[in-house]
């Protein structure tokens, strides 16, 4: 099935249902309304791509589905208004690409791609306005983590910009994923990270958390975050910015953390083992009661280094070995 520049208005069902074996194509089609705008559960053989256009307001469900696939590719689309989600992809057999696009103002998830996908390639979107994560990175149906998958989210612009929305990259399940060089701006927080391993979180540009958190990791092994500047965390309250939460095999490395409120400890690290916070620059405008390190639980085999350094007041205090809590 190949459609061009095709105009659907509002259906009283599915604009475009597609059960296509081979190939589906749409390029530069402006859909509307109805209950789901694009459904394409495909089978398998089948290589989906949607290029160009517009896909607005559907009532039930995402605005754009995909479902089975050997690939598929969705570039330089506007996706907006809808009930659920922007673009919800699952199980292609080969590969995925989400590139390009502007999704926002979505009652869900920006974007959703399964990584039960062998390799998810998201870049260069713009995500405003999604009222649940911006970028959703998903568990396959079994549960677990996904096997032989390698996903990239890189240069992507995500910003919030109300109240609405919320965690800007939430993963679950993933395998070997690589968060990198993305912009972040007034959400929730930044990154929800769950049951996932082998992440690399590097080189994102954070600033106007609301919710309390930079990052939460959960059940996370294996992973690195380094490089990143976090900027500005406009709620109150004391706990950590950063949160590892049964953790292990963690390294949080040559970060720039600032701006977390005068309440706030930096980091927050329960029941983690295997951990390592080195070589950070935290700066806090007022002196405050908080810890560096805030360490709750049974957390063994940490290494927290001198070359962390806080600085208060943009001047610097000192280094902070020894500047935690142990609850």
């Amino acid at each position: 099935l190949v459609l061009d520049g095709v105009t659907c208005l509002t259906s009283v069902s599915s604009n475009i249902n597609s059960s296509a074996t081979s190939e589906l194509t749409l390029n530069n089609c402006n859909v509307t309304g109805g209950w789901i705008c694009v459904r394409a559960v495909v089978a398998t053989t089948c290589r989906v791509q949607i290029t160009g256009g517009k896909y607005a307001s559907s009532s039930v469900y995402d605005n754009i589905q995909i479902l089975n696939s050997l690939s598929y590719l969705v570039d330089g689309i506007e996706s907006y208004g809808s009930i659920l989600g922007g673009v919800v992809t699952s199980s292609a057999a080969s590969h995925g690409v989400v590139s390009n696009c502007h999704i926002h103002s979505n009652q869900a998830a920006g974007i959703v791609c399964s990584v039960s996908v062998a390799k998810t390639t998201i870049i260069g979107n713009v995500c405003r306005n999604n009222q649940l994560a911006s970028i959703q990175l998903d568990t396959t149906d079994g549960g677990g983590f996904s096997t032989n998958a390698y996903i990239i989210v890189n240069g992507n612009i995500c910003d919030g910009e109300n109240t609405f929305s919320g965690t800007t990259y939430a993963t679950s399940g993933a395998l070997r994923a690589s968060l990198t060089g993305n912009l972040i701006r007034k959400s929730k927080q930044a990154f929800q990270l769950e049951d996932s391993s082998q992440l690399v979180v590097s080189g994102n540009s954070v600033e106007d958390c609301s919710d309390g958190y930079f990052m939460q990791l959960v059940r996370v092994v294996d992973s690195t975050i380094s490089g990143n500047q976090f900027k500005t965390i406009l709620a109150s309250g004391s706990t950590g910015a950063i949160e590892f939460n049964t953790c292990s095999g963690i390294v949080f490395n040559g970060n720039y953390l600032s701006d977390m409120g005068a309440e706030r400890h930096t980091f927050k690290v329960t029941t983690t083992t295997d951990y390592k916070i080195t070589n950070n620059v935290v700066l806090k405008e007022t002196a405050g009661s908080p810890f560096m390190v805030w360490i709750v639980g049974v957390s063994t085999d940490g290494y927290i280094a001198f070359k962390n350094i806080l600085l208060i007041n943009r001047s610097f205090y000192k280094a902070v070995r020894g500047s935690f809590i142990v609850n």
